[in-house]
């Protein structure tokens, strides 16, 4: 019976003291915020991998152009001291499916960035022919300039 008693105290102050945090953490969701963004994307045929990259620098800046050559439209320009640009590479299906960024949020501890992978939407007429590899889309995601870190969700519509 003594066993029985301690088994039950020890299950409930446990039950207090892990419910003690979750407050705070539903008090920091509601507190999240949509901030203003640009997107700029396309296709690329470099890198064949996913890949996020936060670029606060003219150095990371001009690494990332660099190591893209072959992207299908121009850098944005970019001032380290007024713009943080978040590059994300992804896995793009011709004739399937095309990441698209959605939302970009931020809390107090992060901003989350909210890629959907739409379906891709083909004239009934048209013909599409799918190539027989994935290749990758990127989209550079310009927001004002911040140090909190990045979190980027990937997601099918």
């Amino acid at each position: 019976m003594y066993k029985l008693i301690i088994v039950s105290l020890l299950t409930v102050g446990m039950l207090q003291i892990s419910g003690c945090g979750s407050d705070a953490d539903a008090a920091d969701l509601s507190n999240n915020m949509l901030i203003d963004y640009e997107v700029f994307g396309g296709i690329q045929t470099d890198i064949f991998h996913q890949k996020v990259e936060v670029i606060n620098t003219i150095e990371v800046f001009n690494n990332f152009w660099l190591s893209i050559p072959s992207m299908s439209d121009e850098m944005p320009p970019f001032d380290e001291s007024e713009n943080t640009f978040i590059g994300i590479i992804s896995e793009s299906v011709s004739c399937v499916f095309s990441p698209s960024i959605v939302e970009v949020e931020a809390s107090s501890q992060t901003i989350t960035i909210r890629v959907v992978n739409e379906l891709v939407q083909i004239p009934e007429q048209a013909v599409c022919d799918p190539l027989p590899f994935p290749f990758y889309a990127y989209n550079i995601v310009k927001i004002g300039k911040s140090g909190l870190p990045i979190s980027v969700i990937i997601e099918n519509e």
